[in-house]
């Protein structure tokens, strides 16, 4: 049996198949967040279960991300590591070299690529 799915907001997902109960025949066991009422599909707005019905909202356009929230997601993706890789120096202890060494390349490191970000997202 078909089983419509929805997020948080309750803004229609996709479908799934219901799986049958293995203890009571006819009865489907759904997912969370799931409903066996079919929402209406319509060009231009977006189908939101309200916990009893489907309703019709407006589609929202996606909003491009700011400057901030590229700059964000670059430095999690890029200076995250580095700092990580700092804290695992000073962790680890590993042999050749000595820690003090390891942790101002990383630091270094990861002041550069942090340094690079800024300059290339205004």
């Amino acid at each position: 049996m078909r089983a419509y799915t929805y997020n948080e907001r309750g803004d229609f997902v996709g479908t799934v198949e219901a799986q049958e109960s293995p203890l009571e025949k006819g009865v489907y066991l759904l997912p969370p967040h799931a409903t066996l009422v079919a929402p209406e599909i319509r060009t231009g707005k977006r189908a939101r279960w309200t916990g009893s019905a489907w309703e019709q909202v407006d589609a929202e356009r996606p909003q491009e991300p700011s400057a901030q929230d590229r700059r964000a997601a670059r430095y999690k993706a890029e200076a995250d590591p580095l700092l990580l890789a700092a804290i695992g120096y000073q962790i680890e202890k590993e042999a050749g070299g000595s820690v003090d060494e390891k942790l101002a390349k990383a630091k270094a490191d990861y002041l550069a690529a942090k340094a690079k970000i800024r300059q290339e997202i205004p």
